[in-house]
């Protein structure tokens, strides 16, 4: 959650027995913050086999300068197993960054899964190549549990190419394939069924506004090319 208080005191000792480590901050996030810091002045002694610590005595104040600090990785154009993103999102953390900006669909590939309408990851790379919203699911929370948002990106209308593979109808036409074909009552039926899987009605909720937007301009009866001239990303 943005504006979140995510500050921290961490106060380390030189002298004391036993010698203990303070935190003080005033939510989860801080004091998560203050846990990673308080892990990286320690090291390892691989000669007495012990984890020692630093030139004690610390005192450290401090909050991010930014409250929005992001990574984005983009697997519609390389793909990158869960056990990889995992390893992303530990990453992030080590470097207190906050949100991980997730660039799942574009041209070149749709890895998701979406149970409503199961063909639209047949634009995956391979079968192998696909997330299910298990996976979505599992992402999400790991990253949550650390103190990461996970802020998904679903191109609309353009870049579209890889959602006809599986429903062509998507397509303006055979030769024209992107952006979606906003005259056709089917896309924003598919549309519908993205927002509607709960996992990504909770990483997508800001993007309902241009969903909002498509949907005024489908029923105002304005002319479709002034969307398709546009670009809208679902973020």
């Amino acid at each position: 959650k943005f504006g979140v208080d995510e500050s921290y005191k961490l106060t380390v000792p030189a002298t004391g027995n036993p010698i203990y480590a303070r935190i003080e901050a005033q939510t989860v996030f801080g004091a998560l913050h203050a846990l990673e810091t308080f892990s990286q002045l320690c090291y390892f002694d691989f000669v007495l086999g012990v984890t020692g610590l630093h030139w004690a005595p610390w005192t450290i104040v401090d909050k991010p300068r930014f409250p929005y600090r992001g990574l984005l990785i983009d697997t519609a154009r390389h793909y990158l197993p869960v056990p990889v993103i995992i390893s992303v999102i530990d990453s992030m953390v080590y470097s207190k960054l906050n949100v991980l900006h997730w660039h799942i669909v574009d041209e070149q590939s749709f890895p998701l899964e979406i149970p409503s309408y199961p063909k639209l990851s047949n634009g995956a790379y391979s079968y192998s190549e696909k997330y299910t919203i298990n996976d979505a699911i599992h992402i999400v929370q790991y990253a949550e549990k650390r103190g990461v948002n996970v802020l998904a990106e679903i191109d609309v209308p353009g870049h579209a190419g890889s959602w006809g593979v599986g429903y062509p109808s998507l397509w303006p036409s055979a030769t024209c394939q992107q952006p979606l074909d906003v005259s056709n009552d089917f896309t924003f039926k598919v549309i519908d069924g993205i927002l509607s899987v709960q996992i990504l009605a909770r990483f997508l909720s800001s993007s309902l506004s241009i969903w909002e937007v498509m949907k005024s301009i489908q029923v105002a009866g304005l002319p479709h090319h002034a969307l398709n001239h546009g670009w809208f990303n679902m973020v």
